[in-house]
């Protein structure tokens, strides 16, 4: 059993996977991962689909704003902080979850990696993390495929 020292020296990543089943609703996964690529928490937001009374108050923002607000619900009273966050949506910012984002669009490798902001840690360092991992960079994505296909639709 891992004990919170354990924990401390783990190096742990975070994926943070969207899905659009359609042009107005999407659902939103988060997996951490420790170093052997093992789950460390998971959580997923319900599908989202706006309100017309969202849609009209919100205007083009509306999409950029709902992304935003429940990926930093999905971060938050996490029991363990990820050292970094790989995404595979390029319109999320680092400054919302207050962590090292990554994009991941294509490939698997550390050099397919797009640094979106670092918020102030040298890229060297964070590579060194990603570079501990001993799993395939895409595969937590469809990971989180699957897990989201598992959740009933609302009614």
């Amino acid at each position: 059993m891992a004990t919170a020292s354990d924990s401390q020296n783990q190096a742990w990543i975070a994926y943070l996977a969207f899905q659009f089943p359609s042009a107005d609703r999407f659902t939103v996964g988060l997996l951490s991962l420790d170093k052997q690529g093992f789950p460390v928490d998971f959580r997923f937001s319900s599908p989202v689909q706006p309100t017309a009374m969202q849609k009209a108050l919100y205007g083009a923002t509306l999409e950029s704003w709902l992304i935003q607000s429940i990926a930093k619900d999905l971060f938050k009273d996490m029991a363990h902080k990820p050292q970094l966050v790989i995404t595979n949506y390029k319109e999320i910012t680092s400054e919302w979850l207050g962590l090292p984002l990554y994009l991941l669009e294509r490939g698997n490798t550390v050099s397919d990696l797009v640094l979106v902001d670092p918020l102030g840690k040298k890229e060297e360092e964070l590579l060194s993390v990603v570079s501990q991992f001993t799993i395939d960079l895409q595969e937590p994505f469809k990971r989180i495929e699957q897990a989201l296909a598992l959740i009933p639709p609302s009614r």
